[in-house]
């Protein structure tokens, strides 16, 4: 399946990637998290097993990027390199040594920096409208695992589970989410939120998705099928589940490190039962009624 490749010249990831690194990490509020990200159970009260933080974040306009998010229907991506969709997945991010002694960062706007450096230079990835989003991102929109627990970061709130209130991490094939077009769902997600504070992410994660769910070759699915491993779904834990939807489930979709980072801690309370993770995904979660 070919692809077009009519984007502008990518000219912006030293920038975007220098900006980044100087926001990773850091704790003025802006990695948080909202429901809007599509992260089920994080609009509700928090309890005590989890450590919810939630600052005001201003909204940014961007006239453009705004624009783009309120159309109607948009192309899929081009110039993604999906003929060779596994590899590029198993090679955005090397995993950690386990067992983890210092946190692990997996970040949506990393993610996409690393896969445009392998994909074609004047494909999608390359648009300068990209990179305005992903700057916008910043450090936002991350999952961050380590040694006393794990952290979702998302657009207005982080929350933070500790592993002894983690019952188990679960996971679903990427293959399958592909083939029931999970992944649609996720774009939805973000179509459905009545307002988001980063213009220009519907679009972003809508046309990637499209790409996704629509130009990968048989030949290549069959290799993503054999070696393409299993993503993150859903944080099972006391009080509530957590869920990965929205932009958040791309980012979990595409970091083969991250789910190879998700291993039960001796003190989680996964460790202390059988895991789930073999178990099948609910429907809502990884087989959509067709």
């Amino acid at each position: 399946m070919r692809e077009d490749k009519g984007s502008p010249k990518r000219g912006w990831i030293p920038a975007a990637a220098a900006r980044l690194a100087a926001v990773r990490g850091r704790p003025d509020g802006l990695d948080a998290l909202d429901g809007l990200d599509g992260l089920d159970g994080l609009d509700g009260p928090d309890g005590p097993d989890a450590l919810d933080v939630a600052l005001a974040v201003p909204f940014v306009h961007d006239a453009e990027l705004e624009a783009l998010d309120d159309a109607d229907a948009v192309e899929d991506a081009q110039g993604l390199r999906l003929d060779r969709l596994t590899d590029v997945l198993l090679g955005l991010q090397q995993a950690p040594a386990l067992p983890l002694t210092a946190p692990f960062t997996v970040s949506i706007a990393e993610l996409l920096l690393a896969w445009a450096e392998v994909a074609d230079a004047d494909g999608f990835l390359g648009d300068e409208r990209v990179g305005r989003v992903l700057r916008l991102l910043g450090g936002r929109l991350a999952v961050v695992v380590g040694p006393d627990g794990i952290t979702v970061r998302g657009l207005l709130r982080r929350r933070h589970t500790p592993w002894d209130r983690v019952n188990a991490l679960e996971f679903a094939e990427r293959y399958q989410m592909l083939r029931d077009h999970v992944l649609e769902g996720f774009a939805d997600d973000l179509v459905r939120a009545v307002r988001v504070p980063v213009p220009g992410l519907r679009w972003l994660v809508r046309k990637v998705v499209g790409a996704l769910e629509h130009l990968v070759p048989e030949e290549e699915m069959a290799h993503l099928r054999e070696a393409g491993g299993r993503a993150l779904v859903r944080i099972d834990r006391r009080g509530f589940d957590l869920e990965m939807r929205g932009a958040l489930g791309l980012l979990t979709f595409l970091s083969t490190a991250l789910s190879r980072s998700c291993t039960p801690r001796p003190n989680s309370a996964a460790s202390r039962r059988r895991s789930r993770s073999s178990e099948p995904i609910p429907p809502r979660v990884c087989c959509p009624d067709k």
